[in-house]
Order: structure tokens, then sequence, then C-alpha cells
């Protein structure tokens, strides 16, 4: 009878996450919006001419065009579309209906403008007629379906539902103290993951990209040759192939299934949600449960996770096109396995030779996971309990197979390739990111500069691109991007909130190093070689976009827990209002994702 229950509660639960991935899916292609082909003519061509970009570019010289646009929507489409017109959206007819709205004319080339046009649009073919107008410059169109569409939000809504009940069902039996700690852990969870889904469903995959193009470029070609490219060929190039390969071969079985350049872009953002749901889970569940093993740090454990739930640039890999993503994935399952086999104090060795073959992964994806290969070697050096000829042994084991799984692309670059950089970009990018080596860049950190000017912005002195700490410290949150004057009280107060946690993680740090460096060590070596290779990084390419904290993402893990373990370093009457600064900065990075939208 157990049995059988067991069966239908899972059941249940499975068929509750079928409805939710169905809803969250239909959602998705709410917003698939295809361009097929627009034919146009203008003032200086009066001949037809075809293209089927999008955005779509206009001739030079354009001061009229007239064009008609086909696209296709999915079986349940959307009821607004946003325009952007460079210059004057003058006309509109949709499905030879024409289209009468106080909001046409239009002529604002930097905000988009939403119509409701729902009852005019239909599944399937769908064909636009617009009248242009051009007053100098570039002459573009560009129209999508808005992220708010009430359709789309209702799919999302009834997507969260079936997870709600999920939850419901297997918290509302706890009654404990105990039990409830773990309800806010499941609330962590179960908010983090919302989070990471809701910022996809708003974020259009150029928003707060970096370099999506020269991304999608890569993963283009080993989808058509499925081979190795030149670092020279493409700007993205020279980066190692493994998460280029993975989204490349879904690539090439979509298109094999006719779906469009658009569909398999947003296919590779869904990649990205997954890798990125995973990856956060892993960290907050597992990692947790390595750092606070004891049921008396179940208080400790919810903090952690809530941290990562809603740390902004965690998040924003969940709507990112780049190997970073894939990356993370790795370098935490890395950690964790170091974590597995430190806690076991080298009694069972499988796990650190997990630990190196997801450290090779990760090199394989990106050559910031050489950063986290010292850590275990340091560890086997400093694991007492084992004698001197087995850990060298175990060493050279470890060694040779680091080599074996990565040596064949270092060779390939450096040996055939003749390559000379890890980074090859780096001498083509623009010399107004550049700044100064100075001693001064390193040590200049200035808390009221940092309140006063909450965003980077890697070519304006004014914001502090020089500093490299300031500029760490802020990507860290808000990256490289602005997020416009109604979210600037609320970003100074995360900062704020995060300046006065500071001293705490200081705190952990000490007792680490001075009376828990035998338990400490694994996250202490995270921590030191991230930033000390960012440090590096930064001084071999002086440009303000090197400083980004998304280079030294893995450091968020070390740097969560010396919090904790500080807090709890504190004085019982210190500890109270610490928690309370600590979760406070939680809401507030939730709010802030919770509003930004595709700013």
């Amino acid at each position: 009878m157990r049995l059988r229950r067991s069966i239908a509660f899972i059941g249940i639960d499975l068929l509750l996450i079928a409805i939710a991935f169905l809803f969250f899916t239909a959602s998705w292609q709410v917003t698939h919006l295809r361009v097929e082909r627009t034919v146009f003519t203008t003032n200086a061509y009066r001949t037809p001419l075809v293209t089927d970009a999008h955005p779509i570019w206009l001739p030079p010289g354009t001061t009229q065009a007239e064009l008609t646009t086909d696209f296709t929507l999915g079986w349940i489409h959307p009821v607004l579309l946003q325009f952007r017109p460079n210059d004057c959206l003058e006309s509109i007819r949709l499905n030879d209906y024409d289209i009468t709205s106080t909001k046409i004319p239009y002529c604002n080339h930097l905000q988009d403008q939403t119509i409701r046009l729902g009852q005019y649009l239909r599944t399937g073919n769908n064909t636009l007629y617009v009248h242009l107008r051009n007053h100098g410059g570039d002459a573009t169109l560009a129209f999508s379906v808005p992220w708010y569409d009430p359709i789309r939000i209702s799919l999302l809504i009834c997507a969260c539902i079936p997870l709600i009940i999920i939850f419901w069902k297997h918290t509302k039996n706890m009654r404990g103290k105990g039990q409830k700690t773990e309800v806010l852990l499941g609330v962590a969870i179960a908010g983090g993951v919302l989070l990471r889904v809701f910022y996809l469903a708003v974020t259009p995959f150029l928003i707060r990209g970096h370099d999506v193009w020269g991304h999608i470029e890569y993963i283009e070609y080993m989808a058509e040759y499925w081979s190795i490219p030149l670092a020279r060929d493409g700007w993205q190039f020279y980066h190692p192939p493994l998460y280029y390969m993975l989204t490349g071969a879904w690539y090439a079985i979509g298109a094999s299934f006719g779906r469009g350049r658009q569909m398999l872009i947003g296919d590779v953002q869904m990649i990205s949600l997954v890798l990125s749901v995973i990856t956060f889970v892993l960290a907050a569940v597992w990692i947790g449960k390595l750092l606070f093993p004891k049921k008396t740090e179940q208080t400790e454990r919810t903090l952690f996770a809530a941290i990562l739930a809603t740390f902004p640039s965690f998040v924003f890999f969940a709507g990112r096109i780049n190997n970073d993503v894939l990356l993370l994935f790795w370098s935490v399952l890395g950690i964790g396995y170091l974590l597995v086999w430190w806690r076991h104090q080298g009694k069972r060795m499988l796990p650190w030779f997990f630990c190196i073959v997801m450290i090779a992964l990760g090199t394989l994806t990106k050559s910031n996971a050489l950063l986290l290969i010292p850590a275990p070697f340091i560890c086997l050096v400093m694991l007492q309990s084992m004698k001197w000829r087995k850990r060298i042994a175990i060493g050279c084991m470890g060694i040779l197979l680091f080599v074996l799984l990565t040596g064949w692309h270092a060779f390939l670059r450096f040996g055939v390739e003749k390559h000379t950089s890890v980074v090859a970009n780096i001498t083509h990018l623009n010399q107004n990111l550049r700044v100064d080596n100075s001693v001064r860049s390193f040590t200049t950190f200035a808390p009221s500069r940092i309140v006063q000017e909450p965003y980077n912005d890697p070519f304006d002195e004014q914001s502090g691109r020089r500093w490299f700490f300031e500029y760490l410290f802020k990507s860290a949150f808000f990256g490289e991007f602005h997020f416009g004057s109604g979210f600037y009280f609320l970003s100074s107060l995360i900062l704020l909130n995060a300046l006065v946690l500071l001293p705490i993680i200081g705190i952990g740090l000490w007792q680490a190093c001075t009376s828990r460096l035998r338990t400490d060590l694994p996250m202490l070596l995270v921590l030191l070689f991230s930033i000390g290779g960012h440090l590096l990084y930064r001084q071999t390419a002086p440009f303000s976009s090197s400083q980004d904290f998304r280079y030294s993402i893995v450091s968020l893990l070390p740097l969560a827990y010396f919090l904790i373990t500080g807090i709890r370093s504190m004085p019982q009457s210190f500890q109270r209002p610490a928690l309370a600064v600590a979760y406070g900065g939680v809401c507030f990075c939730a709010l802030f994702l919770g509003g930004i939208g595709p700013i």
C-alpha cells in the first residue's frame, strides 16, 4: 500500500512538472516571431529589393521607404507588438487591415513603441506593411513581441501554479522549528529557480550579453562543419570548443527539423537556463550541505542558498549565450568533489580524480578554469593523513589525467596553429577601454563613490572604471550595465548593504586562516586563485572590461561561505543584526531582479 501511495505521489509530482513545462514552453513560443522575408522600395531604389535579415537595414540615402514583411507566429500568438523605427513609423497595415492608433506616427529610434494588434494577428503566416520615413543617417526597422505581453505573462503564471502546488504538498506537514527552517530553504531554492525562469522570460538574448554574435558565429560554425575553427578566423574562435560542440550539436539537430535561426538562438538561451538552474541547485543544496553538514546548521544552509538564489550576476547567466554558463557548471562540480574528498580526509580518492576531470572539462570550455587547478593539488600536499610517497603518486596521476584530457587542445592551438595568446581578441579591443596599471588603480576603493555611482561604464572615467576593486565590486551585482534612473536608489542600497557586510567576510577569512585552516582550506584556495588570477589577468590585459566579476564568478561561493562563518564568529548580540542585514540584501536583490525586465 505504501509503495502504491509513493508511486502515486511521485506520479502526481511528475504530472505537475510536465504541466508547468508545457505552460512555460507555450509562453516561450508566444515570443517566437520569425521574419521570413521583407520586400521594400525606397526613394533611391524603386525596383523592389528583398532581404531576410532582421532588424531590417535599408540602403544609405533612404528618406522614404515602403516595406512588406512576411513573418510567422506560433499556434499561440501574442496581442502586442513593439516597433523601433529609425526614424519615423508613418503607417501600418497588418494582414490587409489598416491600423489606426494614436501611437502612429511614431518617431523615436531610441525607444520601442508597443501597439495592441492581437485582433489582427493570426497563427502561421502574417503580412506587415510599413511606411517608414528617415531624417538622415541609418534607416532601420525592428519589431518583436514585448516581454510583458499579457498572453505570455498569463502562461508564465500558469506555469508557476503547478510548481507552487508541488512545494505546498511537500511542506504542508512540517511543524517543528527545524522543519520550518527546511521550508525556508525550500523557499530559497524554489525562489532561485523561479527568478532564473523569470529572468530568461523577460530578457532577449542580446540584452546584458557579451560578444553575443561572436559566440553565435562559433556555434553556427560547429553546427555546420563540426570541426574546431582556427582561432584567427572569428572574434570568439580562440575559445576552447566544448560549449560550442554541445550547443552546436543541438543547433544542427534543430535546424534539421526546420527550426529558424531565431528559434535556434532561443534554444541556446534555453540551454543556458537549464545549466544555470542545475548549477544553482547543485551549489545551494549539495555544496551548502558539504559546507554546513550539521543538523544545527540549517540556518546557515538557508542563508547560503538565499544568497546564491538572488545574487544578480549569478542569475544573469540564465539568459546569456556564452561559454561562461557551462564553465560555471563544471566549476561548481569540481569544487563539490574537492569538498567531498577533503571532508573524508583522503580516505576516498575517487572524488579527487572527479575534481580533476571537472576542472579539465572546464578548461576545455574556457581557459579561466585553469585558475582552479592548483586547489586540489595544494590540498593533496597539505593532507597529513597520507604518506608522502602516496601523495606524490596520486599527484602525478592527476597531472597525467589532466594533460590527457586537455593537452590535445593546447597542442592544437599553440603547436599546430602557432597561437600565442590564451585570450586572442584583447589585441583588437577598443583602445578607449584601456586603463593604467599603476599601484593606485589596484589600491583605490572609495565606498562613497561606489554608492553615489552604482553602475559601471567601461568608457566613463566618472564611473570609476580605472579602479579595479571598485569596478569588480559593482560588477558583482550589476555587471557593466546601466539600469536606468528608476533603479538608482535600489542599486545604491544594494551596494551599501554589501559594503556593510564586507568586514564580516573579513572576519570569516581571519577565522579561516587562524583557527579553521584544516577545515576551510579548499574554499580559501578557490577564493585566492580566482581573485588572484583575475588580478593577474587585469595586469596582462589592462582594459576596463577585464575587471568584470564574471571572470571570477566562482569566488561567489567562498565569499558567501566566509560571510556566514563571519556572522557565526561574531558575539551573540551582533549575530542577529548581521543576519538581518544579510537577508535584507537578499530581499533587495530579489526586488531588483523582479523589476528590471529587458532594460
